[in-house]
């Protein structure tokens, strides 16, 4: 038995194996050689009552020789006190855990890649050869893995079996024609109907608790279970926040490059967020991003990024509360949405995805000041196109939101004049001009929704709601006038806007083509104006659901 003399050689007919007691926490430093860890596993099988002649995962690769270079791995990792691990903090990656340099010198290292490389030689290609994959990526993979999977108290047999049931999936990875990949996103201000998780066919939404305590656990195990390698990730502290929040899942499965996937999947998750907010007007914003494989060992590892202004809590909260009709609808505003965004030959970008990415972008910005230029950008994009008569834009945006907008709780003369205010705003903003706290303090009095003494940043804030309600909805009309058999205004035509709005049946018939395109697919009140917001400062109830 290994561990009963764990300082004592053990002599074999073939090869000896030595096991080196270290006094770190139960940690052993082992070197290995082929046939004298099979034995020492069998011994452990007996143990454990386990099948002793398990076959090996692989006839091209011997296991010793994966669970040589794992434990020379643990020897290095231990000497450097890399292991053992805490359990806030499991998992290592090399660059930013350890060195990956005294790895690769290790000769077992070499050896295993070499043989990985004679196994493989379709994925190793030469790496002037497309996208080339690098075998030595792959086992430093396998060494996260096992250190992962691997207790302090650990003993030879038990490294080892650890060490072959690893490289035994590594192999079935390398084997694999198709690369899963999963993309998970941490969101604020989303949550479904009794906070259960929904799975929406090629995207799931998990919500999280409101208390911080178990949010933190929440987020972070549904990413865990989803992305095994995600225990190598840093975690900071971008899941505490005060408002509700869920984690958006999206999956690939398909033959190709897996960081290319990755980004589509990811891309996938951009556009249902962007059809919620354009249906919920909800205040949703990516905090950070996960991606990697659905297996522990393969192609593509775990990898974080937080996003622009994530970070941050926002003063207004309108949580987007989901539930299956409500995605039927989002799904048809997407079909819609699809059939607008036609890009003629020969153009860059059209006007009206120039409004999608401002309205996009004014979600992750921190700044309200940015977020006021992007949104009136959008604004314009949205209504103007790429043209605005003599009488200017400002004009022609207040006409145009006005007539196309307007409801019973939301007049044509309230729009007509908050635009005025917010492109103002605008002007003052994007021109120079020395911005007086009282100067803006009177501009942000007159917009209809700033609440009467709300503090500058609050009134700010809320002044930001509207312009993005304004341009949301500015959106949905423009998706929906390019719609239909014959649709009255195809993005990129030339339509003589205003003379059409100045006639009260033409002007009557784009408003009843624009209820009738939404109603048809689910979406009959998302022209509404949204539901007033809950401010985060001084909203006593903002934990239970404020705004909604």
């Amino acid at each position: 038995d290994p561990r009963a003399q764990p300082s004592q050689p053990l002599r074999q007919e073939r090869r000896v194996c030595v096991i080196v007691e270290r006094e770190h926490r139960g940690i052993y430093s082992m070197a290995a050689k082929s046939a004298d860890w099979e034995d020492a596993a069998r011994r452990h099988y007996r143990r454990q009552g386990m099948d002793q002649d398990r076959d090996s995962p692989s006839e091209e690769i011997p296991p010793a020789a994966a669970a040589a270079f794992v434990v020379d791995a643990f020897e290095l990792l231990a000497k450097d006190r890399v292991i053992p691990r805490s359990a806030f903090a499991p998992g290592v990656a090399v660059g930013r855990d350890y060195e990956g340099l005294p790895i690769m010198r290790l000769p077992s290292f070499e050896h295993l890649a070499a043989l990985l490389k004679a196994a493989f030689p379709e994925r190793f290609v030469d790496p002037t050869e497309g996208r080339p994959e690098i075998a030595g990526l792959y086992l430093f993979t396998l060494l996260e893995a096992c250190v992962d999977r691997s207790a302090p108290d650990d003993d030879v047999a038990a490294v080892y079996s650890t060490a072959v049931v690893a490289f035994d999936e590594l192999l079935t990875s390398l084997r694999a024609a198709e690369t899963a990949v999963v993309v998970c996103r941490f969101v604020a201000d989303l949550t479904t109907v009794g906070e259960e998780t929904l799975d929406f066919g090629n995207i799931e939404v998990i919500p999280t608790p409101f208390k911080a305590e178990l949010r933190r656990r929440t987020v972070r195990g549904a990413i865990k279970a989803a992305i095994p390698s995600a225990t190598s990730v840093a975690w900071h502290d971008e899941d505490f926040m005060g408002h509700r929040g869920a984690t958006v899942v999206a999956r690939g499965n398909e033959v190709g490059n897996p960081f290319r996937i990755a980004g589509d999947v990811s891309a996938r998750i951009d556009r249902f967020l962007l059809l919620v907010c354009l249906a919920t007007a909800g205040t949703i914003r990516s905090r950070y991003e996960v991606s990697g494989g659905a297996e522990r060992l393969g192609r593509l590892g775990a990898s974080k990024r937080s996003f622009q202004g994530g970070g941050e809590d926002g003063l207004i909260v309108r949580t987007a509360v989901l539930d299956h009709p409500l995605i039927e609808g989002i799904d048809g505003l997407g079909e819609l949405l699809d059939q607008a965004r036609i890009v003629p030959d020969g153009v860059l970008i059209t006007a009206f995805d120039m409004s999608l990415t401002m309205f996009v972008r004014s979600h992750a910005a921190s700044n309200w000041t940015a977020q006021i230029v992007d949104l009136a950008t959008a604004l314009e994009a949205a209504l103007l196109g790429s043209k605005s008569n003599d009488a200017g834009p400002t004009l022609q945006l207040r006409m145009r939101a006005s007539a196309l907008l307007w409801t019973p709780t939301d007049p044509a003369s309230t729009i007509f004049e908050d635009v005025k205010h917010l492109y103002d705003l605008r002007s003052r903003l994007v021109h120079g001009s020395t911005l007086k706290v009282k100067d803006i303090r009177k501009v942000l009095g007159k917009i209809s929704t700033v609440p009467v003494d709300a503090p500058f940043a609050v009134a700010a804030a809320f002044a930001v709601d509207r312009l993005g309600d304004i341009v949301r909805r500015s959106l949905l009309a423009r998706i929906a006038l390019a719609a239909g058999a014959d649709p009255p205004w195809p993005i990129g035509s030339e339509v003589s806007v205003e003379q059409l709005l100045s006639d009260d049946q033409s002007r009557a018939a784009w408003r009843d083509h624009i209820r009738h395109i939404l109603d048809a697919v689910g979406c009959g009140s998302v022209m509404e104006q949204a539901i007033p917001a809950g401010d985060s400062l001084t909203s006593p109830e903002l934990g239970e659901f404020a705004g909604q």
